[in-house]
């Protein structure tokens, strides 16, 4: 299947053959589930592709708290500030930990660095690259500031 694959009118599957994002249109646009860091850029493309301005994307819905379905959301939260973050209370109570969250990103930058080494990516954003406790600073930030409760 080739991505961007449209499922329904109003939803459309983005990513890669590896990791799954889904863009639900309707007043705004929400990206649901968010893979791994590695496809952000990618993933930015594609939404460039089909025209979808960022300025309409309110909502970033992370489904549960695997870190293969939510880093492409802390490089668009640090970005676009307006994006909400909406999930479960359960994994808001994840996120609050330091060392939960240190865990998350560490298996992201593990998955990516293997994506790059098996030839899967080129040359993706890595975590490594800054320093973890930045990312996850910026992170719970963005979750206190913008959390809803939808």
């Amino acid at each position: 299947m080739q991505l961007p694959f449209q499922v329904t009118k109003n939803i459309t599957l983005l990513g890669s053959e590896l990791f799954n994002l889904y863009l639900v249109k309707g007043d705004t646009c929400a990206i649901v589930e968010g893979g791994v860091s590695a496809i952000t850029y990618p993933f930015l493309e594609q939404l460039s592709q089909l025209n979808v301005p960022l300025e309409s994307i309110s909502h970033l819905v992370i489904l549960h708290s695997h870190f293969d379905h939510m880093m492409v959301f802390p490089t668009l939260k640090g970005r676009y500030p307006w994006m909400k973050i909406v999930s479960s209370e359960l994994n808001r109570a994840i996120f609050t930990s330091g060392r939960i969250l240190a865990k998350i990103f560490e298996s992201d930058r593990k998955m990516t660095l293997a994506l790059k080494e098996a030839g899967i990516i080129s040359d993706a954003q890595i975590f490594s690259r800054t320093p973890l406790s930045l990312w996850i600073s910026r992170f719970k930030k963005g979750l206190s500031s913008t959390w809803a409760r939808e």
